[in-house]
């Protein structure tokens, strides 16, 4: 018999559970419209789509004539939410794209080559405007040849999402014959209102691989692994980005900020494609987090830190807390060692508004490897010499004695020094398996019986 007074969840009015939702994220919404009919006719109400849209979405659009025809021929909030994710609308005169990430419904800006100022591009000995089938923009600009090159950008923040971390993105391509774009630091920065609040160098070459500056290099592939942020990476419209730095968007400030990219290298430089700079929410970073800003209103120097962070920032756990990883090490059997945790904020400002649950100390996610596991074909008395497995973020060494030893290093980032300029351009790729591997070489088999030898050596001067 059930209890006088109990109300069933499906009991609820359905205008009640759109409200509800409304209040949480889209990507929630979308998780718990399969709790049940009524859960997913509620999740398609405009109540609670209308929420995800920014508030100023009709006067950002009603600029576009783009715009101004998806306000009309939309059937319903939801469908206007969704074609602003995945069909970005071309706003200031085309100069700039609008759009919305699709996870959180914050907004997102690309600014086009033409709403950049490039050194030399109004010179047609220099550069060239066309149009590209791959671009969302009319025209791009494609470099002819330069030796000194220099894009600069300016974006109000006040047209962004309030109390998001966001991203600055280049978006360029290599054309066919590209050349000089090779290994050689580049400069980029960005400034907020004059501040600087990201400096830092990255590599045009996607393949991170050492290129003599004097061999012209054509860029015909990128290889899909990932990027740290200072080498290209490939995005799914099919061009390329670097990260130019992050910067966190406050609430109620009108902020102005700089974009510079330098390639001050003296040679000269050909078949550099630019479609623009995106702006957009930074991944991985917890949209929930800017509550903690928005609740306390005192936490002012929140952006100072994020500004200077090297990408750790908090992340969302299963339980509804967030987390930061303090550190990793390695536990040795028989050994009894006293872990020392630390973490210190010695900015000076007042603080409110964090609550502390404990620290967590737990295996390395995705560190699969035992000793047994990594002999899992050989004994580890047969091992010779030093192995060296590149797993996380360092090195797993295990030395004749079986004493596995951990040294950091920070991943897929190129060895400073000697080593470097004798490097091939082979760097660790994940597996399938969950194993790391390292490509040795290639040989070509005509018939021939042949012995293939194969070594590693791992000696260093």
């Amino acid at each position: 018999m059930e209890r006088s007074g109990e109300l069933h969840l499906n009991e609820l009015p359905e205008g009640c559970i759109a409200n509800v939702l409304s209040f949480t994220a889209p990507l929630d919404v979308a998780r718990l419209s399969a709790v049940s009919p009524m859960f997913k006719s509620a999740a398609i109400s405009d109540v609670v789509w209308e929420r995800f849209l920014p508030s100023d979405l009709e006067s950002v659009l009603s600029t576009s004539p783009d715009g101004s025809l998806l306000l009309a021929s939309v059937s319903s909030k939801r469908e206007l939410y969704f074609s602003l994710c995945d069909n970005p609308i071309l706003v200031d005169n085309g100069r700039k794209s609008f759009s919305l990430e699709k996870k959180s419904g914050k907004k997102c800006y690309m600014l086009s080559a033409m709403d950049l100022v490039i050194r030399w591009s109004d010179s047609p000995h220099y550069w060239k405007w066309n149009s590209n089938p791959a671009s969302r923009f009319p025209e791009v600009a494609e470099l002819i040849k330069v030796s000194w090159l220099e894009i600069r950008g300016k974006f109000n923040t006040s047209m962004l999402s309030p109390s998001i971390l966001y991203t600055a993105n280049l978006v360029f391509k290599f054309s066919i014959s590209a050349y000089g774009l090779v290994d050689q630091p580049v400069e980029v920065a960005m400034k907020l209102d004059g501040d600087k609040i990201c400096e830092h160098s990255v590599s045009w070459n996607a393949e991170r691989r050492p290129v003599d500056f004097f061999i012209y290099s054509c860029r015909r592939s990128i290889p899909a692994r990932e990027s740290d942020g200072h080498y290209p990476k490939k995005r799914g419209d099919g061009w390329l980005e670097i990260e130019l730095g992050d910067f966190l968007c406050t609430e109620g400030e009108d902020g102005e900020l700089e974009m510079r990219v330098f390639d001050g290298i003296n040679y000269w430089k050909h078949g550099l494609i630019v479609e623009g700079i995106e702006i957009r929410p930074k991944e991985g970073f917890v949209h929930r987090f800017y509550h903690i800003c928005d609740i306390t209103n005192m936490y002012k120097g929140l952006d100072d830190q994020l500004k200077e962070s090297d990408g750790h920032y908090p992340r969302e756990r299963g339980d509804g807390w967030l987390e930061i990883e303090l550190g990793d090490f390695f536990t040795k059997e028989r050994e009894d060692g006293e872990l020392e945790m630390k973490v210190f904020d010695s900015t000076s400002h007042w603080k409110a508004g964090f609550t502390v649950e404990g620290i967590e100390i737990r295996p390395k996610e995705e560190l699969f490897v035992g000793e047994k596991d990594i002999c899992s074909h050989h004994g580890i008395s047969e091992l010779h010499g030093v192995m060296l497995l590149n797993i996380g973020d360092g090195l797993l060494i295990l030395d004749q004695e079986r004493q596995p030893r951990w040294r950091h290093r920070s991943p897929r980032r190129p060895i400073i020094g000697s080593s470097a300029a004798e490097s091939n351009w082979n760097y660790p790729k994940e597996r399938g398996d969950g194993w790391s591997e390292i490509e040795m070489g290639v040989l070509t088999k005509e018939g021939e019986e042949e012995e293939l030898e194969t070594w590693v050596d791992c000696r260093r001067d």
